[in-house]
């Protein structure tokens, strides 16, 4: 799976537990987005059912141009693009391709 490159891949910091919403607004901004999910199986009264949580909470990624930054500040539950200092850390892309080959292994948590 590899996304259309526009920009830079970024990560993203977002509010905790607003990752999905986030990246659905991304989607609507056409930014390529990845949301790397786990899967793990979640038991409560003797009931088991699968639950998919985000492998970063809090962070998503973002193929970004930085001239849209001003875009993503008025997503609500944005925080901020990872930076070093005040200069934003781009992620290589190899980096990259490996975070996708984690989130789509279906690999599932005990």
């Amino acid at each position: 799976m590899r996304c259309l490159d526009r920009g830079v891949w970024y990560a993203l910091r977002v509010r905790s537990n607003h990752e999905q919403i986030i990246a659905a607004l991304l989607d609507q901004l056409n930014v390529p987005r990845l949301l790397p999910t786990y899967r793990y199986r979640r038991t409560m009264r003797n009931k088991s059912t699968w639950i998919e949580r985000p492998l970063f909470p809090g962070y998503l990624f973002g193929n970004l141009e930085l001239s849209q930054g001003p875009k993503l500040y008025k997503i609500p539950g944005f925080i901020e693009v990872v930076s070093a200092g005040k200069h934003p850390v781009a992620i290589s892309e190899n980096e990259m391709e490996s975070v996708r080959l984690i989130s789509t292994s279906n690999l599932a948590l005990p």
